[in-house]
């Protein structure tokens, strides 16, 4: 019930984040509306391109290629060196590779630029200053203004996950009693997984990235005890015995990844790995008591069982898919797998330590926000 309600608050935060994007482009026009505004009634293009700016970081599509056309246009009122605003222009071809400008809204130098750097753009030449704008040397803070990372350099995750597999481990020892061996065969099954993740990454450029997280892990775990016991009294007859109990298995797992990006528009493939570090806890059995009372006839058995708590290293690797509404809100599935084997000891030492499987494949989907 507590997972069902967790998977429920997610997919609402979703569908607020979705709403919310879809209206960013309504916001950023009004803003332009309002640039517009400012510079027809006070020819300030300082104070009109500060709202174009605004409307740039809100919005996508042809709407954040008119904004970018803006901004350029503002900086080229205020006699800014072509190569200042150049990339701007650039980046909004990116978006909107047909885009034209209509003479009655743009200065004819402007709309000359323009042109020259869109024939540029399509035929994949260099950009070169024009004779006739030739742009004066470039102090060193205009020089590192033009050169901008367009692209977030933080990312954080909040994702859902389910296992797809289930997995068993069997365990066999035996212990003496009535001058032959008592044979035990324990068989733990642990079921399908639930993972509640969070993560924070750096993007080094718009391909690679690294990512840091943790997952908290849950899963029952189920066992089941056979003991093949002696006779007392007629040799090599053993008597059968069985014992089982539900129990919990529970893990958080930090992860450290190099993640590989191929990026496709608003979607972006992913391809991740690294290795991860297991905090895990599990019921396990402690002691075994054996029943055996005259006229031995049959036996029983009791079993105690104790939480034990054991740290490992293992691996994650995975692939996702990522879909953006904006430029910094999106959402994704992936497919990870976890895997760690760490043996558990209970503190009676009466009962062998039990080697468990964690983690194992699992499928999820969750929020992602850059910024």
């Amino acid at each position: 019930m507590k997972m069902k309600f967790i998977l429920f608050l997610i997919m609402v935060v979703s569908f607020s984040l979705i709403l919310a994007a879809a209206s960013d482009n309504e916001k950023a026009l009004d803003l332009m509306k309002k640039g517009r505004e400012i510079y027809q009634a006070t020819k300030d293009a300082k104070k009109a391109s500060a709202y174009y700016k605004q409307a740039a970081d809100l919005a996508s599509g042809t709407v954040k290629a008119d904004a970018l056309v803006k901004i350029a246009y503002m900086s080229h009122v205020q006699g800014y060196p072509v190569r200042d605003y150049e990339n701007l222009i650039k980046e909004a071809l990116k978006i909107e590779p047909s885009k034209k400008l209509q003479a009655a809204n743009y200065r004819a130098s402007f709309l000359q630029v323009f042109n020259e750097v869109k024939g540029q753009v399509a035929s994949n030449q260099s950009l070169q200053p024009k004779p006739s704008a030739i742009p004066a040397k470039r102090s060193p803070q205009k020089a590192k203004r033009a050169r901008v990372v367009d692209f977030n350099k933080f990312f954080v995750k909040l994702a859902y996950a389910m296992g797809l597999t289930d997995s068993s481990t069997d365990s066999f020892w035996t212990e003496p009693l009535y001058a032959e061996e008592i044979e035990y065969a324990l068989k733990n099954q642990t079921g399908k997984s639930s993972n509640i993740e969070f993560g924070l990454g750096y993007n080094l450029n718009k391909s690679m990235a690294i990512g840091l997280g943790a997952i908290i892990h849950a899963n029952d775990l189920d066992a089941a005890l056979t003991a093949s016991v002696p006779h007392p009294w007629v040799y090599d007859s053993p008597r059968s015995a069985s014992g089982a109990y539900a129990g919990d298995l529970k893990a958080t797992i930090l992860y450290l990844n190099l993640i590989y990006r191929i990026p496709l528009s608003k979607l972006s493939v992913e391809v991740f790995a690294g290795p991860a570090y297991f905090n895990t806890s599990a019921d396990i059995v402690s002691a075994i008591a054996i029943q055996d009372v005259f006229p031995n006839d049959s036996v029983s058995m009791t079993l105690a069982t104790e939480n034990v708590k054991k740290s490992s290293f293992g691996f994650n690797a995975g692939l996702g898919l990522n879909y953006f509404f904006s430029s910094r809100i999106g959402v994704f599935v992936e497919g990870k797998y976890l895997s760690s084997s760490p043996a558990f000891t209970p503190a009676s030492g009466a009962v062998p330590a039990v080697k468990l499987s964690v983690g194992g494949m699992n499928v999820g989907a969750g929020l992602v926000i850059r910024f």
